[in-house]
């Protein structure tokens, strides 16, 4: 982390909350000419004022030197992420294989139902051939 990146965290940081240079001067204690020279890197930051410049803020110390919010708790947070998402695949791929079988299931009973069709169709067919011979007669 070099001087600039902190500048311009320190100049974002700032814009982002709607605070004027003077604004922050003079909640930090100072001139509006020394955080001129503060914000532009003309003059290093002291370390005292980093956590009163993060609090004016409203974001952590970290945010205010790196520019952004690092992730909470490293690694075992990315992992946690992964096992989550791994959980959802696993649900939907259940809720997936439900469903498969449910229409797997739906299918049979159509394909059920068509034959009894047929057959009905037939035992009709094969009244209204009776029918017309009895009519004949």
């Amino acid at each position: 982390m070099d001087d600039f990146s902190i500048k311009e965290n320190l100049c974002k940081a700032r814009e982002s909350c709607g605070l004027s240079q003077s604004e922050v001067s003079v909640r930090l204690g100072i001139n509006r000419a020394s955080f001129i020279k503060l914000e532009k890197g003309r003059t290093r930051i002291l370390n005292k004022q980093i956590p009163a410049l993060a609090r004016i803020y409203g974001i952590s110390v970290e945010e205010l030197l790196l520019g952004y919010a690092p992730l909470p708790e490293g690694d075992s947070f990315l992992e946690d992420r992964k096992a989550e998402r791994q959980q959802l695949i696993n649900e939907y791929e259940n809720r997936l294989e439900s469903s498969r079988n449910t229409i797997q299931l739906q299918e049979r009973i159509i394909e059920e139902q068509r034959e009894r069709i047929r057959l009905l169709e037939n035992i009709r067919q094969r009244q209204d051939r009776e029918l017309e011979k009895l009519s004949e007669a």
